[in-house]
């Protein structure tokens, strides 16, 4: 679908982009879109939906889950409690190890690398 150029441009433009949602926002942030908190403040509830802990209204924002060395794990992006839109997956060694899209809960497409950066599919 991209030349090789073209994958990099947007891998880097979707890099950057997940930065710049990153950048200033703390761990303690609110239930919006703006924000991220850590995945140990949101639970996954009977329905299937994930919720802030003690909150009786789906989650709408991003999650980060970190390594315990404090890297970057995962970061997904909820809406009403379904993941939606672009998530990113990264390997300890700071690597990106897959972006997953989702529509409403669903997968519509991924990609994979391998622990050294190369793509997989």
């Amino acid at each position: 679908m991209f030349s090789k150029r073209g994958a990099g441009v947007l891998s880097v433009l979707l890099l950057l982009i997940v930065l710049l949602m990153l950048r200033g926002a703390g761990d303690e942030g609110g239930n919006t879109s703006n924000d991220w908190i850590s995945i140990s403040k949101v639970e996954q509830k009977g329905d299937g939906l994930t919720y802030l802990k003690g909150s009786s209204k789906p989650f709408s924002g991003h999650v980060l889950e970190k390594y315990d060395d404090g890297a970057n794990e995962s970061l997904v992006v909820y809406e009403k409690g379904m993941a939606h839109g672009m998530s990113v997956l990264w390997w300890p060694n700071g690597r990106k190890s897959a972006e997953i899209s989702f529509n409403k809960g669903e997968i519509t497409s991924k990609k994979r690398w391998d622990v050294n950066g190369n793509y997989i599919e």
